[in-house]
């Protein structure tokens, strides 16, 4: 295969593009192509995809199109060849590319706790996602809470929900500060 590539538009899929050699090499009729993937850096074993040429062919370009699906979010791939088959046998194998999958939302942060409880503030700390389940850079995190008034003349309860976006930083603690004097917040 010639003009190898491979772009992500999920987070969990890839598309892989050729070229078939010219008609003159192909040394008969290709009839399909094995794709070998490895991913990284946790995975150490390689999937390999042998698809049938039932594919998307465009004929403008001349390219070869399959996606790969059920890949993991947020991970580098190792398109390590591409082999084209035919009725002898299997062909020469590609040069090795790269792709990574796209992000996604990231997994919930862990250990959430707050401290530091006042009658008018109080902190929440938390452990972000691990490594693994983080689906990309995280760039802030949103913090949302609601406080509940009391009226005790009325019996009635106003709930109000305040949300506050932080930028990342290296402190997993966020403080909460200037609020109604002796209400719940959750």
């Amino acid at each position: 295969p010639q003009n190898v590539n491979a772009t992500s538009y999920t987070p969990t899929s890839i598309t892989v593009c050729f070229k078939f050699p010219e008609g003159s090499t192909q040394n008969g009729l290709i009839t399909s192509f094995i794709v070998t993937l490895v991913g990284s850096p946790f995975d150490t074993e390689s999937q390999t995809i042998s698809i049938p040429i039932t594919s998307t062919v465009y004929p403008l370009t001349g390219s070869m199109c399959s996606d790969v699906t059920n890949l993991e979010e947020y991970n580098e791939y190792n398109v390590s060849s591409i082999v084209l088959i035919n009725s002898a046998g299997v062909g020469p194998s590609s040069p090795s590319i790269k792709v990574q999958t796209l992000e996604t939302v990231p997994a919930l942060p862990t250990n959430l706790n707050s401290t530091n409880i006042t009658s008018t503030s109080f902190c929440v700390t938390f452990n972000p996602p691990i490594n693994i389940t983080q689906n990309g850079p995280i760039t802030s995190y949103t913090v949302t809470y609601q406080g509940e008034l009391f009226n005790t003349t009325e019996y009635n309860t106003t709930v109000s929900v305040n949300t506050v976006v932080y930028p990342l930083t290296e402190s997993s603690s966020v403080c909460i500060s200037d609020l109604e004097e002796y209400n719940n917040h959750n």
